[in-house]
């Protein structure tokens, strides 16, 4: 009958089990029942394996009464349940009598298995365990030619066996699974028995890799059997293996195929046999499983035989199994809870609630509960413990540490609080017999350590410090990899971890243990002890950085151990670092990626692994806290084995941890109370009770009371001081300053004075004895700083500024940074402070002292208290006398500066920035008390203390940090800081003495106060009478009217009377000739000019010339020409000049202004203002020659509003309108102005109606509104808020609405004065000459003309052709001149949009979108032509045959060809044509030539001129077709200044030299000129550097030096004596230096034209013709040839020699050139077949089949070779002897013998050749070499390289990593260190088989301390990739390196792509081969036989070198010897 199975399990293996049964006959074999754990499961299985019977339990299949009590061939249970529950199912079965088939394994160790045996021999059942491969057809195959011993003895077997696992769900479950080795190193076992037949092996070593989860991933074994017989096997469910077997005999080998475990083939004697198995009736779970029909057959016949066991799969060889495994397991560390029996959970108790210790609790949870329980925390405060134990659902908490330690239920504790405590805590639980596992470090030092472990010794207690990093199973890896010599000997150590922690509040505590090393160095320390295996070192070399607070912040050290190895960390708690290790070893490095302190992956030898942590079920604290939960089971584990110490990290171990951080410490300086006995408290007194004292008494409360205390407070009134007291309970207060010097108990004072009563409080208490922190500034000024540091120093007493901002950890930080030069050299340094502040003159108040203070000394901090070479200020100083606003620039020796900006008027963003070679340091707001630093972009945080009490100030317990700098000095008896040194302080009170001298900031400390500034008053009219009584407003002392004038006495004398006066004159002569007054201005004399405007002109004139200065009222003149006549006098006599603008000095239009600069509306858009007064009744308002009309009477107010606003900007565009009376005057007047950018103004003045006489200015987020009057403004409204700034009463009656507001004006004026100033900054003169202007141009268009005005001449109409940079400059240019003289009509453009653009910014009425639109416009007189030079000669025989007039930029064409073409054609047209040569048009240059032509310096005898400009940059500087390059672009200036100065003589010899770019375009050029009688010029040109731009002119008798810019000069010295030509400002931003000066050749047009001439003068035809002469000849010489110079070649026409993979690519690469430039023509290959294909893929007309074909081709130009190098010899003869130009591949060839005889065949035949060193000619390779040039990281000092990929072995194709790979790095650093031989080479390698070098490592040697080194491989991939270190920066070389694409200089990158390849490429980047295919074209063009970028001499010096380094490697090719 049929064998009746049941089947115990409805999982995936039972399934597969039941579908095999299947496949047997149903007569044999039938499925009758099915159970499992759930009986849904049962019944879905059996419904879909139709069975019968369904239980839901395996107790019921057990009693199932179907299969009987008696075991027969018709009753057995197959097992399938997962191999834990194997044991109970199998005893429930056997003793139901049931015969069993168990799946594999049986058991889960041999103790098991024994049970399971005992049970069946006992119940006399079947027994079976299913290692089904033994019964696979292939497996009997393999006995019987065992049994056969046909392949002889067996010598080895191997298998392996992967199947990655992890991803099933209860694979890395401990409790659930069975591993790598149970669940497949089984198959291998049972496979390797099989073939040993059972025997015993003699040794088995077994290594293996764990999961967290104590399950093995990975496990390798050896056995050792008898005789010398072996057998290995790895098993992974990790990764994937091949999962083959082999055997290996005497005499053959047998080979099992994949599946090994299930085989269906093997190959015997190479031959492979295939046992197929059968299909399957449903789908299957794992492979082949229809194969356990094999072993149920076996069970079928086992039981017709009676057997109980079977013979194939014995009982003993079951048991051998299973023993194997355990010592398998045992070796690998595998234990699972069947090895022994289970304790009960270990019950944990918390000590503390804090972060850390939810983290551990959280890490537990991650552990089966019944290991590990919570039981109970504790905490100081019970509500704390409560809180934790609910959200960690622990049952008990406790209030005390105390009661933790009496709870019973407690096994371990968990000590989590901060380290000071550990020692008391530890001892605590220790004296209670708990067993310890504290948190690192176990103690504050060595002492305390020693303390713990001894108390733990005594009361015999499991103790453990936390050193979790060594649990994590990366660690452990790590420990298995070092004991296997994985890496070989380990030399090298390192670790990294910084994270910035002083934003935790006691991180940076002392107290509380803060500090680097104790928190972050301890796990560096720990790891390198656990690589060195706890070895001491025998030296330790430490440096650290210390914060005020005493603890570190960032410790470097080195440790030295035996045998010359090494180690060194670095831990910063103030930076991040990377937080990295590596272990180096002699055979390979071990990385440990960050976070190392808790890692979870390793990169060895370059092969990442990841070791995860659980997921927590709570957020965590600290990255991958749930790592602790490997500690936590090793304590488990420690614990069930009975162990004191954890033998990971046993007590040695932790004592030596401590006693190393003992003596780190100790040479770092750090020393905690631990160590030794606390000093006693610094005692303080308080000076003062203002705001900054209770500032800096709430930051004395952040530190230790031992440390600081405040033992006396005292103030000006006692209540103050009481009160002060009481607040911060401080004991003593004291009503007098005097009465806190002499009290004995205080030992430093603490000044907090306002800053101009420090000198008397320093003074009082340095000659009491008494140290002193005083307030910064020390003082008012250096000679108080002398006389308080004198004090000092006299007695012997401690003294510091309180610069606070030096001791917060930023700046800290910053000093180290810059100590370290971690960004280079400094260049720049600039800060900013604003916030609103005191404005009281006599309090001290003011930019510079409140503010600017902090700036100043930041910059000297970061300049290490240099001395600045100069000092520049400018400041805005209010009406108080006290600087609102100062902006100041400092320039130090190198070429260094810094600057800043402080303002007590607006905020500013009070941030500051440090600007290094290598990069920037940013201190983020507020840079006065940093806490937030950004370093090259990644920003670190340095948070303060909270306050105990509110704050009056930003971070004012940051002042903590001076206070215990004061602490540290007096403790070592130190007199001054060495952070803030009394020089230090000395020099910042210096510097700000000439910064407020040069401000104007004048305080009464800094000397006697002037005496009042004496007015003189010209005119006793109405305005004159307001102007008087607005003077009476001011101090006496500070203003006096002391003389008054008029034209008729009595009138003077009348007014005198009225106004207190004693002197009066009857005419304005007598005024002006007061003696008392003087001759030489000073600020007492100034005359304020009231008469009526078009008296303005006499009158200013009559005082200037008399010496006196002058306040004139408005409008200073009728018109512009008068107001220059004036300020042209006012400059001759060198007096003051103002007009009386007063709107601007009104308080409400200073804010105004101070919105504007904040865009507190954002971009103002539009201004309108509205003034009328009706004027008519008044006797001479409508006269025109007695007044000014509504325009110049009222609208000035307006204009002058408007022009505030728009800050001086001249409009776009004016369009006024006006009404005019009868008499010429205008009465109503509006104004349309428009301003770049779209923004508008428009007023209305009116001396006829009556208007609001209000303004307003729209910006783009708000608006402000002026209320009327708007021209003496009281009030303005800014959204929606309305603010008032009165003015003062008057004193007497007032004729015009708020006329006391002149007061501010007479302010301004006096502040002026002050300074020695010559015109106010607020209404400067350029502003009041640009309001004359526009009045002029309104009064134009309204048609009101004065006696004062003079015709003009019409406008020259310009077109603009080109809308590029330089028309743009043009124009703006065009602008300043008068409108009626030039007026620009049209633009054109290519593209019409941007015409359109460029004609709105300009304002211009026409746009084109050709240049023929412009052409045929009739508008135009004149055009411009800015189109770049190339295009200049069609462009100008447009314009000039289209009849136009033409000014051409320079260079007017290309050559001397196209020079004469357009000449030409300017002469047949009979129009103007001039070359736009501005620099001859400049003032100083019509300077030069006039004392030239009067022989000023005698003959001219030398002339010298210099421009140099980096121009690379600029997009088309370097590109041949658009006319790029040093001369065209700027040695035309030379020229034509030395032409000039020699009056155009052609000179008689020209000698020039040049570099060029390997673009074609010379990037500098130096030049000699010889002229008759022995004169001489020189000249240099370029644009790859900056070079002087000067020029000298030396004759017999002196010189003419033209100071730079030399091309637009504005400055000449002759004879010593320096003259400037200033040029006009410009309405809109230019592009190039003072291109307003183009006006002068603008108008030098003009005149041409007025005159009727066709050329200039100044710079005809002919010398235009002779400039393009010399050019040609300088280009010659240099060889810088261009398109136009001759017809442009045909294309250069290639020949291909070899139809491979490199020769494609090639050809590919000549595709993205240009067809006319290139052409491929012919192939030829070794088969013709080949070359035919090759043409046909790449459309090439003629094939060869024969390399002697190509080579006779006449219509080959240049043959490219790309044959395998062993070749390059033969074809290169070949090709170069038929007369050929040859590109070859590198190599050039195999050695430098052949090398030479290629090179002397080019030569002998006069062709050209180029080794194809493609990397060369990349974009990327030439930016590289144009760096170097630049010197841009400095000295090179270092080249490395590296190229690894797979590559050719074969030696006689001359293979091998060198000549392969390592000539590309070869030839880089060649190409860096410029051609050079290195002084030695040092190679090593390793060689193949084949005898080629796999591996090759090269250090070249250069001279001066300069090296190289190269890395090439042909077996691996490398990075690839290149770096050049230079003395101030780096070029790094991203992979490719060979064919770069991508340049990363000082951390910027820049890309340089490659065009995409029209067919596929065989190689990386190929296209890139373009570069090399134009070199050679432009060196054919030229005529070279070789190309300058890689010449011969550099070919035959890599040969060389590869020579050598082949010779020390060991590689020898057939062609080195015969």
């Amino acid at each position: 009958m049929a064998t009746r199975w049941g089947i115990c399990g409805a999982g995936k293996i039972s399934d597969d089990f039941t579908v095999a049964l299947k496949t047997r006959p149903a007569e044999d074999h039938q499925v009758v029942a099915v159970a499992a754990r759930k009986l849904e499961d049962a019944q879905e299985f059996a419904n879909k394996h139709s069975i019968s019977r369904v239980y839901g339990s395996y107790e019921e299949l057990a009693r199932d009464p179907d299969m009987g009590q008696c075991p027969s061939a018709r009753d057995i249970v197959h097992v399938g349940v997962i191999p834990p529950y194997h044991l109970n199912a199998c005893k429930l079965f056997i003793n139901a009598k049931k015969n069993v088939l168990c799946e594999k394994s049986l058991a889960m160790n041999t103790k098991e298995l024994k049970e399971i045996l005992d049970s069946a021999k006992k119940n006399n059942v079947f027994l079976m365990e299913a290692v089904w491969t033994r019964f696979f057809q292939a497996s009997v195959e393999i006995r019987n030619l065992l049994a056969q011993e046909y392949i002889g003895e067996v010598k080895m077997v191997r298998a392996d066996y992967s199947l990655p696992l992890l991803h099933m769900s209860r694979s890395d479950q401990k409790d659930l699974s069975e591993g790598a080795l149970l669940g497949l190193g089984i198959y291998c076992l049972q496979f390797i028995s099989m073939v040993y037949k059972g025997e015993k092996p003699e040794s088995i070593q077994a290594r293996g890799v764990c999961l967290e989860t104590g399950v093995d991933e990975t496990v390798a074994v050896i056995l050792r059997y008898s005789k010398n017989r072996m057998a290995t096997f790895t098993c992974s469910a990790g990764v994937e293996l091949h999962s083959e077997a082999i055997i290996i005999g005497t005499e053959g080998k047998i080979q099992v195929l994949s599946p090994m475990w299930c085989p269906t083939s093997i190959i015997v004697d190479r031959k492979e046999t295939e046992y197929p198995i059968p299909e399957r009736c449903l789908s299957l779970n794992f492979t082949y499983s229809t194969g356990k029909r094999y072993e149920v057959e076996e069970v079928r016949q086992c039981l017709l035989k009676g057997l109980k066991e079977s013979p194939v799969m014995s009982h003993a060889y079951t048991l051998l199994l299973a023993e194997m495994g355990d010592e398998i397991c045992r070796q690998v560390g595998g234990v699972y809870s069947q090895d022994y029996q289970r304790n009960m959970a270990t019950r944990w108790g918390i000590c503390s609630a804090g972060k850390i210790s939810h983290d551990f609790t959280v890490a537990l949870k991650t552990l089966p509960a019944e290991d590990h329980q919570v039981v109970a925390v504790a905490a100081r405060k019970l509500e704390d413990a409560q809180e934790f134990s609910r959200k960690h659902n622990i049952s008990k908490a406790y209030g005390s540490y105390e009661e933790l330690a009496r709870d019973p239920d407690v096994d371990v504790v968990y000590v989590g609080v901060v380290h000071p405590c550990h020692l008391n805590a530890c001892k605590l639980f220790i004296n209670a017999k708990k067993n310890v596992l504290c948190e690192k470090p176990l103690a504050m030092n060595a002492k305390e350590v020693e303390e713990i472990l001894d108390s733990a010794k005594k009361n015999d207690v499991f103790l453990m410090e936390v050193a979790w990093t060594r649990f994590f199973p990366a660690s452990v890896e790590i420990r298995k990899l070092l004991a296997e010599e994985y890496i070989g000997e380990v030399k090298m150590v390192r670790a990294d971890f910084g994270v910035p922690l002083f934003h935790v509040p006691r991180s940076d505590q002392k107290d509380l243990g803060g500090g680097a090393l104790l928190g972050l160095g301890i796990s560096c320390l720990q790891f390198i002890s656990m690589v060195y295996n706890r070895e001491k070192p025998e030296s330790i070399q430490a440096s650290g950085i210390c914060l005020e607070t005493g603890v570190d912040e960032s410790v470097a050290v080195i440790l030295q151990y035996s045998k010359n190895r090494m180690a060194m960390f670095t831990c910063s708690a103030g930076v991040h670092l990377h937080g990295e290790a590596f272990i180096a070893g002699t055979n390979g490095i071990i990385e440990v990626l960050s976070p190392m302190w808790c890692p979870t992956a390793l990169v060895v030898n370059e092969k990442v692994t990841q070791y995860p942590v659980p997921e927590p079920h709570l957020p965590l604290n600290f990255t991958y806290s749930t790592g602790m939960r490997y500690e936590a089971e090793e304590v488990r584990q420690c614990l069930l084995k009975g162990l004191k110490e954890s033998p990971v990290t046993p007590h040695a171990y932790t004592l030596l941890l401590a006693e190393m951080g003992d003596e780190i410490r100790r040479q770092v300086d750090v020393v905690y109370s631990q160590d030794c006995q606390r000093n006693m408290a610094t005692r303080w007194g308080i000076c003062s009770a203002g705001k900054i004292s209770h500032d800096f008494t709430v930051a004395l409360k952040t530190l230790p009371a031992e440390d600081h205390q405040v033992v006396a407070v005292a103030a000006r009134k006692l209540e103050d001081a009481q009160e002060f007291s009481r607040k911060h309970n401080i004991s003593k207060a004291y009503g007098s300053y005097e009465e806190l010097a002499r009290d004995p108990d205080v030992d430093v004072v603490y000044v907090g004075v306002i800053h101009p009563y420090h000198l008397s409080a320093c003074k009082l208490f340095t000659n009491a004895k008494k140290n002193v922190l005083c307030e910064k500034p020390l003082a008012m000024n250096a000679k108080e700083v002398k006389e308080i540091l004198d004090s000092a120093e006299k007695n012997d007493v401690f003294l510091m500024e309180a610069a606070w901002t030096r001791f917060f950890p930023a700046s800290v930080q910053i000093r180290n940074l810059l100590a370290q030069e971690y960004i280079g050299e400094v260049k720049m340094v600039r800060a900013d402070y604003g916030v609103p502040r005191s404005d009281q003159k006599e309090l001290g108040g003011g930019a510079l002292l409140d503010l600017g203070i902090y700036c100043l000394q930041f910059i000297s901090m970061v300049y290490n208290g240099e001395k600045p070479e100069s000092i520049q200020a400018s400041g805005v100083c209010l009406e108080t006398g006290v600087d609102e606003t100062v902006a100041v620039i400092l320039r130090y020796s190198k070429n260094r500066m810094a600057m800043f900006t402080c303002s007590a008027g607006v905020e500013l963003h009070s941030d500051a920035i440090i600007v290094g070679t290598k990069g920037t340091i940013q201190v983020l707001s507020p840079m006065w008390c940093p806490t937030s630093l950004v370093v090259n972009r990644k920003e670190t945080q340095q948070p303060v203390p909270e306050p105990s009490l509110s704050l009056n100030f930003t971070y004012s317990t940051g002042k903590r940090c001076e206070v215990e700098e004061v602490r540290q000095c007096l403790l070592k008896g130190l007199k001054e800081s060495p952070v803030m040194s009394h020089a230090y302080t000395l020099l910042l009170a210096e510097m700000g003495d000439e910064i407020c001298r040069q401000v104007g900031g004048v305080y009464s400390q800094d000397y006697q106060r002037n005496t009042a500034t004496k007015w003189g008053i010209c005119s006793v009219g109405k305005i004159s009478h307001d102007f008087t009584v607005a003077l009476k407003t001011l101090p006496a002392e500070d203003h006096q009217v002391v003389a008054v004038a008029a034209c008729k006495l009595e009138d003077a004398q009348e007014f005198a009377n009225k106004h207190s006066i004693s002197r009066v004159y009857g005419s304005y002569e007598e005024l002006a000739r007061d003696p008392d007054m003087g001759q030489c201005p000073s600020a007492r004399d100034i005359v304020h000019v009231g008469v009526i405007p078009p008296y303005h002109l006499n009158a200013c004139k009559l005082f200037i010339n008399a010496k006196k200065n002058v306040l004139s009222e408005k409008s200073l003149a009728m018109n512009t020409k008068e107001l220059k006549e004036i300020l042209d006098s006012a400059k001759k006599n060198n007096v003051f000049l103002m007009e009386a603008v007063w709107t601007r000095f009104f308080q409400a239009s200073v804010e105004i202004r101070n919105l504007l600069a904040q865009e507190y509306i954002g971009e103002v858009k539009m201004v309108r203002a509205d003034y009328s007064l009706p004027l008519l009744h008044m006797s001479r308002s409508d006269q025109k020659d007695l007044s000014e009309g509504a325009l110049l009477g009222l609208g000035i107010y307006c204009l002058q509003f408007i022009s505030m606003v728009y800050k001086g900007e001249k409009p776009e565009s004016i369009q006024a309108r006006g009404v005019c009376l009868e008499t010429g005057v205008d009465e109503t007047v509006a104004v349309i102005l428009k301003y770049s950018k779209n923004r508008m103004a428009t007023f209305t003045c009116s001396a006829g109606v009556e208007l609001h006489s209000e303004a307003i200015i729209i910006g783009t987020e708000g608006k402000i509104q002026v209320l009327s009057p708007m021209w003496c403004p009281t009030s303005i409204i800014v959204d929606r808020k309305e603010t008032e700034y009165p003015i003062p009463e008057r004193c007497l009656s007032l004729n015009f609405t708020y006329s006391t507001g002149k007061r501010y004006e007479v302010e301004e004026v006096r502040q002026c004065l002050l300074k020695g100033l010559k015109e106010s900054p607020v209404t400067p003169h350029a502003y009041t000459l640009l309001l004359a202007e526009m009045g002029d141009e309104v009064r134009r268009q309204v048609e009101v003309v004065y006696s004062q005005d003079c015709q003009r001449n019409m406008a020259t109409r310009w077109g603009i052709c080109s809308a590029g940079k330089i028309s743009h400059d043009f124009t703006v240019a065009l602008k300043t001149l008068p409108a009626e003289d030039h007026q620009v009509v049209a633009v054109a453009a290519r593209k019409l949009e941007d015409a359109q653009e460029f004609a709105r910014k300009h304002n211009i009425s026409k746009a084109y979108g050709s240049y023929e639109e412009l052409a045929r416009d009739p508008d135009v007189d004149v055009v411009y032509v800015g189109v770049v030079h190339p295009c200049h000669l069609n462009a100008c025989k447009l314009f000039t045959n289209a009849k136009k007039n033409v000014l051409c930029e320079k260079p007017l064409a290309m050559n001397a060809k196209e020079v004469k073409e357009i000449l030409d054609s300017a002469k047949k047209n009979n129009v103007f044509l001039m070359e736009a040569v501005w620099t001859r048009f400049f003032p100083a240059s019509v300077e030069i030539r006039k004392l030239l032509a009067q022989g000023e310096i005698g003959e001219v005898k030398m002339v010298g001129a210099e421009y140099g400009v980096p121009l690379f940059h600029v997009p088309r500087s370097d590109q041949k077709d658009l006319g790029g390059g040093a001369l065209l672009g700027l040695g035309i200036s030379c020229l034509q200044f030395i032409s000039m100065v020699y009056n155009a003589e052609k000179p008689e010899s020209i000698k020039a030299s040049g570099v060029c770019l390997e673009t074609g375009v010379d990037e500098t050029v130096a030049v000699i000129l010889k002229y008759s009688k022995n004169r001489m010029a020189t000249f240099t040109c370029s644009a790859g550097v900056e070079l002087h731009s000067e020029a000298i002119i030396i004759g017999t008798e002196g010189k003419i030096q033209v100071l730079s810019p030399m091309w637009c000069p504005t400055s000449i010295i002759v004879d010593r004596k320096e003259t400037e030509y200033p040029i006009p400002e410009r309405c809109l931003s230019l592009n190039f230096t003072y291109s307003t000066g183009k006006r002068y050749e603008v108008e030098e047009v003009r005149q041409c034209l007025l005159k009727g001439l066709k050329e200039s003068p100044v710079t005809p035809h002919a010398y235009t013709l002779l400039l393009a002469e010399m050019g040609d000849e300088v280009r010659r010489q240099v060889e810088v040839v261009y398109s136009q110079d001759c017809q442009r070649n045909m294309a250069t026409r290639w020949g291909i020699c070899s139809a491979g993979k490199i020769s494609h690519d090639f050809t590919v690469a000549l595709k993205t050139l240009p067809a006319e430039d290139h052409q491929v023509v012919a192939v030829a290959a070794r088969k013709l077949e080949d070359a035919q294909e090759f043409a046909r893929k790449h459309n090439i007309s003629k094939a060869y089949g024969s390399y002697e074909e190509l080579a006779r081709d006449p219509d080959v130009d240049v043959v490219y070779v790309g044959v395998v190098h062993p070749c390059h010899l033969n074809a290169c003869k070949l090709f170069t002897n038929a007369k050929k130009n040859v590109l070859c591949e590198k190599p050039l060839a195999m050695n430098a013998k052949e090398v030479k005889e290629i090179l002397d065949s080019a030569k002998k035949n006069n062709v050209f050749l180029m080794e194809a060193a493609w990397t060369r000619f990349f974009p990327a390779s030439v930016q590289i070499r144009n760096l170097l040039a630049q010197e841009y990281i400095g000295d090179v000092k270092m080249v490395r390289a590296d190229y690894g990929v797979p590559r050719s072995d074969q030696k006689d194709l001359g293979g091998g990593a060198l000549l392969d790979l390592g000539i590309f790095c070869l030839q880089f650093i060649s190409m860096v260190y410029n051609g050079e031989k290195p002084e030695s080479i040092q190679a090593s390698g390793i060689c193949l088989e084949t005898g080629v070098n796999k591996t090759l490592a090269v250090i070249l040697k250069y001279s001066k301390n300069r090296m190289a080194m190269f890395t090439c491989f042909t077996g691996v991939q490398l990075h690839n990739d290149a770096i050049i270190v230079g003395t101030k920066g780096k070029i790094q070389v991203p992979s490719p390196m060979w064919c770069p694409t991508s340049l990363v200089v000082n951390k910027k990158e820049t890309q340089y792509p490659v065009p995409e390849p029209s067919l596929p490429l065989n190689f990386t980047n190929s296209t890139g081969k373009r570069y090399e295919a134009e070199e050679v074209r432009q060196c054919l063009l030229k005529g070279l036989k070789e190309s300058p970028v890689m010449p011969h001499a550099d070919s035959l010096l890599l040969a060389e070198m590869d020579d050598e380094i082949r010779r020390q490697v060991g590689v020898v090719y057939s062609q080195d010897c015969q």
